[in-house]
Parts: structure tokens; C-alpha cells; sequence
């Protein structure tokens, strides 16, 4: 790494980001907390001066407790229940109105997720669908014996319109 000649003393916050090697110029997802556009936070470099001239650069680490952060980024081994759903997994729900389809649209690269519902118990059909909406396949559902709805998501699929 090289700092400009005419970099001021002070404390700068230190991101990183890996460009994938197709070359399409975008940056590869990576394990831990980023920043804007898949940067990942290091920490901070303090640049000191001396007549004119950069006289030492160190490193100030991120403070991370490696423990809580291996715990926050792997997935929970048991489903979390938040609000009337259960899942392993992470995505975004998106209600159109009463007796009109709810879309549930997994997080990108999300591996395949269970998804069990407890408000949705009279499903018609689920449908995973691409970015415009094109069915892709009808995906297989069941009623649990706690009266659930359950489906599983596929990594790579865009959403699922949920149909009742």
C-alpha cells in the first residue's frame, strides 16, 4: 500500500475490498461486516509527519471479539422465531394486500432455507419467480402438525409468491 506524499497526519478508517478474477470489476463477498459496495472494515491507520514527509505509518486493528463475531456470522443451527415466522435463514416479506400473493425474497446467495409460517395456514401454491416475476418452478409445501406452513428456498432463486 502507498501513501501520497501529500497525505495530512491523522487517523483514517482502513477498508478492504477483493475484485473477483473475471474481471467484471465487481468486488467478492466475503465473510465479516461491510462497509458500502462489499468493503470490509480492518481498522484504522494513524500516518505521522515530519518535516513534510511521512515518518511512520502503524495499524489500529478493529477491536472485534472474535468470539461474538464467529457466533454473528454463522447461521443459527436452530431456526429463530421473529415475528410469525421460524427460519435458519434471512429474508425480506413484502405483503400486496388482503387475498393477494406475499412475496418472501431471500437474501442474495443465501444457501437453501426452511421457511415455516404461522399466519399462512389456507397456502394455494408457492411459486419461486425471477427478478420479473417469470415462474420458475412451483415449489412443494406442507402444513405442520403445529399448523404451520413450511416451504424451502433454493440458493440462486430471486423469490417466492406465496399464493392463498
Amino acid at each position: 500500500m502507498s501513501i501520497p506524499d501529500t497525505l495530512p497526519a491523522g487517523r483514517y478508517y482502513l477498508v478492504v475490498g477483493l475484485y473477483d478474477a473475471n474481471g467484471r470489476g465487481e468486488r467478492a463477498k466475503l465473510i465479516g461486516f461491510p462497509t458500502d459496495g462489499n468493503r470490509y472494515a480492518v481498522g484504522w491507520i494513524n500516518v505521522e509527519r515530519k518535516d513534510g514527509a511521512v515518518s511512520n505509518i502503524t495499524l489500529e486493528p478493529l477491536d472485534w471479539d472474535e468470539t461474538e463475531l464467529y457466533e454473528r456470522l454463522l447461521p443459527p443451527k436452530e431456526p429463530v422465531q421473529f415475528w410469525m415466522c421460524r427460519t435458519n435463514g434471512a429474508f425480506q416479506m413484502q405483503f400486496e394486500g388482503a387475498g393477494k400473493p406475499i412475496t418472501v425474497i431471500p437474501l442474495p446467495d443465501e444457501p437453501a432455507t426452511e421457511i415455516i409460517m404461522s399466519f399462512v395456514s389456507n397456502i394455494k401454491a408457492v411459486k419461486a419467480v425471477d427478478e420479473t416475476g417469470k415462474v420458475l418452478r412451483d415449489v412443494p409445501f406442507t402444513y405442520g402438525l403445529d399448523g404451520y406452513s413450511v416451504f424451502t428456498t433454493q440458493s440462486g432463486e430471486f423469490a417466492y409468491k406465496i399464493v392463498w
